[in-house]
């Protein structure tokens, strides 16, 4: 199976996510980086940590994991 650069993104941002909290919260966190449009490097580099952290917020640990 070939993944394309997003796919790649999404398992990076997963693993990251998924430290101390279950697949299904990561889920919720990878949806919302979807919705707002942040399965980009460039994009995801960019934004700021608060507002990042709030998206992420499902993975627990968000603010931290924002910096990650």
């Amino acid at each position: 199976i070939t993944l394309n650069e997003k796919q790649k993104l999404e398992v990076c941002f997963g693993a990251i996510l998924t430290q101390n909290t279950n697949w299904k919260n990561v889920e919720k966190a990878i949806i919302n980086l979807n919705k707002n449009s942040l399965i980009d490097i460039k994009k995801i580099l960019k934004i700021n940590n608060k507002k990042l952290a709030e998206i992420i917020k499902s993975s627990g640990y968000n603010n931290q994991k924002a910096k990650n």
